[in-house]
């Protein structure tokens, strides 16, 4: 579980944005894709983790924009 967003990091820009292959954050969290979309959907349902579909021209969907967010301060 926590392989992945520690890994993640990595791959981020500045803003904590990537748009790396799930096949390359596997590989490099050294998981398959299954622990990868169960860790995904936990820190997308925590509200720590943003999904944006990225599509071309011809409407086909081209990648995800990953995004960290930051911990909300209680």
């Amino acid at each position: 579980g926590l392989k992945f967003p520690l890994a993640f990091p990595a791959r981020t820009n500045p803003r904590h944005e990537t748009y790396a292959s799930v096949g390359l954050i596997c590989r490099e969290a050294g998981v398959s894709t299954v622990p990868f979309r169960r860790a995904a959907r936990a820190l997308r349902a925590a509200r720590l983790l943003q999904v944006e579909a990225r599509y071309g021209a011809d409407g086909r969907q081209t990648s995800n924009l990953y995004r960290l967010l930051p911990i909300e301060q209680a």
